[in-house]
């Protein structure tokens, strides 16, 4: 029984050989040997994501879809085939009555998605500022060159890479995405991201400070830095933080900072606002062309022919020569040698200093202990005090001379009684003005001169220097080498110890 099942199987297997070389070798060949006569192909896309049957001929009423899954399957295709679309074609090519030029699609891959690179969006645009005056010209000297933004600006939209989906080819192949680059710029630390809804991711400024781009990265930089000279070619310069320039500062360039100058090199133009310190490693040297003002300290290598007002102390390194000084603290020449020479100076608490003039006797005017803006402010008070009490005098005498008429009885109309109302109002105003003016008066003529004494030790001191101290004038007429010189609040007076 087993022998007898075994010869079966073996006919079987046997035949089943025999009808697939039935089919390939006498089906088929007589299939295309029918169709000598026709083009009858199946095209594949060199990136293998399109098939398509490509048939020119007569119509073929005996084609059968075995027959092109067939060449399907030779093909190797196993993904995106579309089985309607191909019976849709065999049914044309055994119906139609004319010639056939067939080109269809009958398998379909899927792409891989379209991969977006990294993008930015400035909001901000970094191009100079061009001012113009009332005239229509340009305004050369306010170009804004540096673009400085608030806090809490939009600085611009950055848009994050995506990388597609994979896709797949006719032979079930995953087809990969291209690598997306990266987002072409990067942000410093003084500039806050916020995560949009549309995926995007807005920048915002953290601080005040100056927008710039450097070594492909977008910043807030709290400091306005100037690496070459600052020159009046690049506009004047407002910031509100310090300004720290690498070189020179020219003559002619206009500053306000509302907090520290920090110059490397030498300062020239006189037309400075500084708020905060002033440090200038180089010396300061205006030519006599506007007044420098510094609201706290200033230090420098030097300072020639210059105009100074300082609200605080000034230390220099080497000399002061020829120059208009004012300052409200103390005045330092740290040198061995330094000296102070020529021009006028003022200042209101101590000054050090080791040689006063030169031998060459030049006219070195110091004004000691001697406060300049109180002294300015008291003047100013002084005028104005004047004309406030003549008015005040005018409606004290008109206001006496109505109070006569109502000690005579004397009716006055409505009007008239309206009238002295408004006078009496207006007395009280301005004797109210009078008495704070009269305050502040006072108040500046005890502080327009320092009430301690003050002492100075020099090494030496040319005739040609001459000192203030309160209304009194001191001029030296002899050279003195280590003599003291003290002022005494108490009697205005000098003392040569």
């Amino acid at each position: 029984m087993f022998f007898i099942i075994c010869f079966i199987a073996h006919r079987i297997n046997h035949f089943t050989e025999n009808l697939i070389f039935f089919i390939e070798d006498f089906l088929l060949p007589y299939f295309f040997v029918t169709m000598q006569d026709s083009l009858f192909e199946l095209h594949i896309t060199e990136d293998k994501l399109l098939c398509y049957l490509i048939y020119h001929g007569k119509p073929y009423d005996t084609l059968h879809q075995e027959q092109i899954f067939y060449l399907i399957n030779e093909k190797k295709i196993v993904f995106g085939i579309q089985k309607e679309k191909i019976l849709e074609i065999l049914q044309t090519i055994k119906t139609s009555k004319e010639f056939l030029k067939i080109k269809e699609i009958i398998a379909k891959g899927i792409p891989a998605e379209e991969s977006r690179d990294g993008s930015y969006k400035l909001l901000i645009s970094l191009e100079p500022i061009i001012p113009q005056k009332s005239d229509g010209f340009i305004d050369y000297k306010n170009i804004e060159y540096y673009k400085i933004v608030p806090p809490k600006k939009e600085i611009l939209v950055l848009y994050p890479p995506y990388k597609g989906k994979e896709g797949i080819n006719l032979y079930g192949e995953k087809i990969p995405p291209r690598e997306p680059h990266p987002i072409p710029i990067k942000t410093g630390k003084n500039i806050e991201l916020l995560q949009q809804n549309d995926g995007s991711i807005l920048g915002i400024s953290k601080i005040y400070g100056v927008l710039q781009i450097q070594d492909n990265t977008i910043d807030i930089f709290p400091e306005l830095i100037i690496d070459d000279d600052a020159s009046i070619e690049k506009g004047n310069l407002k910031f509100k933080n310090n300004i720290r320039i690498k070189k020179n500062l020219l003559r002619g360039l206009e500053v306000f900072c509302e907090k520290d100058l920090y110059v490397q090199g030498n300062i020239e133009s006189g037309m400075l606002r500084i708020l905060g310190n002033i440090f200038c490693e180089g010396g300061i040297n205006t030519a006599n062309s506007g007044t420098i003002l510094c609201n706290k300290t200033l230090y420098a290598n030097f300072i020639e022919n210059t105009s100074i007002i300082c609200q605080e102390n000034i230390i220099v390194k080497k000399s002061i020569l020829n120059s208009e000084i004012v300052c409200h603290g103390s005045i330092s020449i740290l040198s061995e040698k330094g000296s102070l020479i020529g021009g006028k100076t003022i200042f209101f608490e101590s000054l050090q200093c080791k040689i006063f003039g030169n031998n060459s006797f030049l006219k070195t005017e110091i004004f000691v202990g001697y406060h300049h803006n109180n002294k300015h402010i008291l003047k100013i008070l002084l005028e104005e005090f004047k004309k406030i009490e003549k008015e005040l005098h005018q409606l004290q005498e008109e206001l006496n001379y109505y109070k006569k008429l109502i000690e005579n009885r004397r009716i006055f109309t409505e009007n008239q009684k309206r009238m002295i109302q408004l006078k009496i109002q207006q007395f009280q105003k301005i004797k109210e003005i009078f008495i704070k003016k009269k305050n502040a008066i006072q108040y500046l003529k005890n502080h327009s001169y320092q009430n301690k004494p003050i002492q100075l030790t020099p090494e030496i001191i040319y005739p040609g220097v001459c000192f203030y101290y309160f209304e009194k004038k001191f001029p030296i007429k002899e050279t003195l080498q280590h003599r003291s010189l003290l002022f005494e609040p108490s009697t205005h007076d000098l003392k040569i110890l």
